[in-house]
């Protein structure tokens, strides 16, 4: 597999990431696909990027019974790259 204790270590502590070279020897050694580990990769790196934030995810309520016209301008303009994240 020719991956050290060290770096497996690391990428189960989180501190490494699973790179394309790595999803492909882990594939090869454990029978599963590249793709699997990099999809689990990209969870966790989605789920470490909303952490800090997750407070302003749960505000986000566009489309609820409550959203007005303005919200909704918001979020659209949001989309199109004419408001900036305040995050």
């Amino acid at each position: 597999m020719s991956i050290s204790y060290q770096h497996a270590h690391a990428i189960l502590q989180g501190k490494r990431a699973i790179t394309p070279d790595t999803a492909l020897r882990l594939s090869s050694y454990l029978g599963t696909t590249a793709e699997f580990w990099l999809n689990w990769q990209g969870i966790y790196d989605l789920q470490q990027t909303a952490k800090p934030h997750q407070e302003y995810i749960r505000g986000l309520s566009f489309f609820s019974k409550n959203s007005n016209l303005e919200s909704i301008k918001q979020c659209h303009l949001f989309k199109m790259g004419g408001l900036q994240a305040s995050w």
